[in-house]
């Protein structure tokens, strides 16, 4: 058995080490490529061309985010990420977050809300990793939600402690397969694009602050992902 599994982990290192060198040689020509675009996209005005170049933006910064959260989990491998906790408006952090996806859900016609208890409280934690948490859950509920289903970003105090879910009315996880959701590079199946390590890094993110994150879901009825971090939340005024 010892055997069999340092042979499993001889074989992920080697795929996790393959997929991070892929991501260096990736990101240079991906920034290359985005920075001009967006120069061209800010003087085209034929709308038919505008949108098309929108387009290849778009995915172009899907490469860039992928690349990005590969070389995000391996910093979560090695164990260097280090928070830079600081004071922070949390519900600015979240709906900041929250409004980058707000055109897609207008585009396949997705309900989507943000709902949020905690307007004028701070906390303190690391607003970057915050981020990262937050798109990762959003884009994974965006990858399971269809035409005339509903997303909800709940932003909430418990007990002290602040709690972010993201709920969808998707297509739900089956019961067999969510103990293995938060697994590195598992995917629940392959019609959907992704790396299969989202969950996995916001699960060590999230694990950083001291924090717990947990599933519910019923398949066919959707999704939600609770994520319970132990920070300090007070007025504004108090800061």
């Amino acid at each position: 058995d010892r055997s069999v599994s340092r042979g499993l982990g001889d074989v992920y290192k080697r795929q996790l080490q393959f997929f991070i060198n892929i991501s260096h040689e990736l990101r240079t020509p991906l920034t290359l490529i985005s920075a001009p675009l967006q120069e061209v996209l800010d003087k085209v005005t034929d709308r038919w061309i505008h949108s098309q170049l929108e387009h290849v933006r778009k995915n172009t910064n899907r490469l860039l985010h992928l690349v990005n959260q590969l070389m995000d989990y391996r910093r979560a491998e090695l164990g260097v990420f280090h928070l830079k906790v600081r004071s922070v408006p949390v519900h600015g952090v979240i709906k900041k977050s929250f409004l980058l996806y707000e055109r897609m859900a207008q585009h396949r016609n997705i309900f989507y809300n943000f709902c949020s208890e905690v307007e004028d409280r701070n906390v303190w934690c690391d607003p970057n990793y915050l981020e990262l948490i937050v798109h990762n859950l959003i884009s994974n509920a965006f990858k399971y939600t269809g035409e005339g289903q509903a997303i909800t970003v709940v932003l909430k105090e418990e007990n002290g402690r602040l709690v972010l879910q993201v709920k969808d009315t998707g297509e739900g996880i089956p019961p067999d397969r969510q103990e293995k959701i938060f697994e590195r590079f598992y995917k629940v199946d392959n019609e959907h694009s992704g790396s299969g390590i989202g969950l996995s890094l916001v699960q060590r993110l999230v694990e950083l602050h001291h924090g717990e994150i947990t599933l519910e879901s019923v398949e066919g009825a959707g999704s939600t992902f609770t994520v319970c971090l132990p920070c300090l939340l007070y007025t504004s005024d108090a800061a």
